[in-house]
């Protein structure tokens, strides 16, 4: 190996460390353990017994609410990023252009919104999707 192909080395495994740092200190779901971004309008926060619990998806979130009907769910607006009780939230599903825009995301992606309007001006952005209002109502779409 010459010191250009040594140092091209050095310098990928400074950024394979680097990057498995970063994931390690990302909170995992609790359904799935896949990465969560807090406060991304996909992802899902529930309290059990006092407890906090991040989801990554709807599904995960569904999961948990099934197991726990009483737990509160909460969810974050597309727009702000700001802590929405998920059952008086609006979601925007079947956007293949909204789901794109989510590095990890298990299907289905169920962007969430604060408001009506909010979800409709996404709507019109992508043009595509349906808007639901509360989480109840998207579990029933997706017969779960």
């Amino acid at each position: 190996m010459n010191r250009r192909e040594f140092l091209f080395s050095l310098g990928m495994l400074g950024v394979s460390i680097a990057w498995a740092k970063e994931e390690k200190e990302k909170p995992r779901c609790s359904i799935c353990g896949m990465f969560v971004e807090e406060n991304s309008p996909i992802s899902f926060k529930g309290d059990r017994n006092g407890q906090p619990v991040l989801f990554c998806s709807f599904s995960c979130a569904h999961a948990f609410h099934k197991k726990y009907p009483d737990a509160t769910l909460t969810t974050f607006d597309y727009h702000s990023h700001q802590a929405i009780p998920a059952d008086k939230a609006y979601f925007l599903i079947k956007s293949e252009k909204l789901a794109s825009e989510y590095k990890f995301a298990m299907a289905p992606v169920v962007t969430s919104f604060a408001t009506e309007q909010g979800a409709k001006m996404a709507k019109e952005r992508v043009k595509e999707g349906e808007i639901v209002a509360g989480f109840s109502a998207v579990a029933k779409i997706f017969g779960r």
